[in-house]
């Protein structure tokens, strides 16, 4: 007979970063925060072929990329009942969403806020890229039973 002794970390499971489910809930609640900012502000924005830009980020690519696999990895799940395949699918969109949040601009010295961005549409591409985030992480997060946080 085996015994092995596990310590429960709280730290470690509420960490916002890593793998962990609050990592997921903190980075939809931080597309919430933008977006609930934005409106406050009155800031409107649609996504449309007028607002896309003419040169994209490597982190808005990033995002663009993994928003796009969503469909066919709910597909995946769905054949194979393998729902890792939608957690790690998630962590990657959570890592991708934090990098372009972080590092929207990554030539750029400086980084503004989204919602402080003088060219209306570049701010309106961008607040779309983080609206079809909280919408594919609140769908991937209803899918693995997990809620769909507004703040933390």
């Amino acid at each position: 007979c085996f015994e092995s002794q596990s310590v429960f970390d709280f730290d470690e499971a509420l960490k916002t970063t890593g793998d962990t489910g609050v990592y997921l809930e903190y980075a939809h609640a931080r597309a919430s925060s933008i977006l609930r900012k934005a409106e406050e502000r009155g800031i409107e924005f649609d996504w449309t072929d007028e607002s896309l830009p003419h040169q994209i980020t490597e982190t808005e690519r990033d995002l663009l990329d993994t928003l796009s696999q969503f469909p066919s990895i709910v597909e995946k799940v769905g054949k194979t009942l393998r729902v890792s395949q939608l957690t790690e699918y998630a962590f990657n969109l959570a890592t991708a969403f934090t990098n372009f949040y972080e590092h929207p601009d990554p030539d750029s010295k400086q980084q503004i806020l989204f919602i402080h961005l003088q060219d209306p549409k570049l701010r309106s591409f961008r607040l779309s890229l983080v609206k079809a985030f909280k919408i594919v992480m609140g769908n991937a997060l209803a899918l693995m039973g997990m809620p769909r946080l507004e703040r933390i």
